[in-house]
């Protein structure tokens, strides 16, 4: 058999973990393996079906499941109460997301990509945490701290249990932000129990923010866990939800929440600022085209390197034809921002500056924006999901 040729993975230990909390910058450390290894083999599995998660309320991690690879699960803390989410792939593509359905005592969250190709192979294989024995090692991607690219930690499986076994500063820190939630709303109470009371893995892969809703894989490269916090008073206590529950959520056959968007375009939901805001850059790019021009089209000429980059790697996670149009549009940006520095040609440059100035604000004024506008239950009850409580959208 061939050798493999070595591949650079990014990771983080428990030392960085420690330091990042004490304040000081998350380093990621970049290390080439040339030979096998369980985090080798994780980081080359899980990083390219992995995805960093962006709500209105902040950063988290997760992966790809479904039959056609077109679904992201991450934890229902990352996006509770967000209005928007994206999930932005390894090689930076960016897509909207929609939230089809949640699991809010197991902390999940099943999210449908918009505008991705259908792909299975781009599916992670979801495990059993039954096989696991105390010792078993583990492999944590995410994205801590929201770095751009897929990060790597190594642990162990402690064990299974539930916050409720846990020590009284783990415990006591949860309670006392659950049930301080039901003391004004007291509904929640068996949410907050049965919350506590969820089963949970012990893990010692060193996580940090930005890891919650990333992918933790057994010796089989099968998700075992999904990360969730980490123990501050033990940095070598980390906790999962249990891969089961990603399965159980899968399997679902009727949504426990439904999820109510509204889509328009961005001048329908603001006319007055957008067109305004258009307006502005439009007079301004006129007054002052003889700088603006040639700026204009340095940018464009880095935005197409980026979309002609896509669009000729082996795969992309959205339709090829969509990189070449917008690569093509950012070329006319290009040759008219040089033509515009020449006086033989500068009419014919600012009519290409125009025309990609104005292509760019018709993206603007006729993207759809969508906006998750309303939460109910299928049950019937009134009730918010649980921990959205503190969160709730205008």
């Amino acid at each position: 058999m061939a050798d493999q040729p070595c591949t650079t993975v990014n990771y983080i230990d428990h030392d960085d973990v420690v330091n990042a909390l004490q304040g000081l910058p998350l380093d990621v450390k970049q290390k080439v393996e040339c030979g096998a290894s369980l985090s080798r083999a994780a980081f080359d599995e899980l990083a390219p079906k992995s995805v960093r998660v962006q709500s209105s309320i902040g950063y988290g991690s997760g992966f790809f499941v479904g039959e056609n690879g077109d679904m992201v699960v991450t934890n229902n803390h990352v996006v509770a109460g967000t209005k928007t989410t994206t999930v932005e792939t390894v090689d930076g593509e960016k897509f909207r997301a929609r939230i089809v359905d949640i699991d809010d005592i197991d902390d999940l969250a099943l999210l449908k990509v918009e505008g991705i190709t259908k792909d299975p192979r781009r599916a992670v294989t979801i495990g059993d945490e039954k096989d696991l024995k105390p010792g078993s090692p583990l492999v944590s991607v995410g994205h801590p701290e929201a770095y751009e690219e897929p990060v790597a930690s190594a642990g162990y499986f402690n064990g299974t249990g539930s916050f409720i076994d846990q020590p009284p500063n783990v415990l006591n820190s949860l309670a006392s932000k659950y049930f301080g939630i039901v003391e004004h709303n007291p509904e929640y109470v068996k949410d907050a129990v049965a919350y506590l009371h969820a089963s949970r893995l012990s893990v010692s892969t060193p996580i940090i923010n930005g890891n919650s809703g990333g992918a933790i894989v057994d010796k089989k490269l099968e998700v075992v866990g999904v990360a969730q916090s980490i123990n501050t008073g033990d940095l070598d206590q980390s906790f999962a939800v249990p891969g089961s529950k990603v399965s159980e959520l899968l399997n679902r056959k009727e949504p426990k929440f439904s999820f109510r968007y509204d889509t328009r375009l961005h001048v329908q939901r603001d006319p007055e600022d957008v067109l305004l805001y258009d307006g502005l850059a439009i007079g301004v790019s006129f007054a002052f085209r003889k700088f603006i021009a040639p700026i204009h089209g340095l940018s464009d000429g880095i935005d197409a390197v980026k979309d002609f980059g896509l669009a000729t790697q082996a795969q992309t996670f959205a339709p090829r034809s969509q990189y070449i149009i917008d690569g093509l549009e950012k070329t006319a940006g290009v040759a008219g921002g040089i033509m515009s520095l020449f006086p033989q040609t500068r009419a014919i440059g600012y009519g290409l500056f125009g025309v990609s100035l104005l292509y760019e604000v018709g993206q603007n004024l006729l993207t759809p924006d969508e906006t998750l506008t309303n939460v109910t239950r299928t049950d019937g009850e009134q009730r918010q999901p649980f921990d959205w409580k503190v969160k709730l959208m205008d």
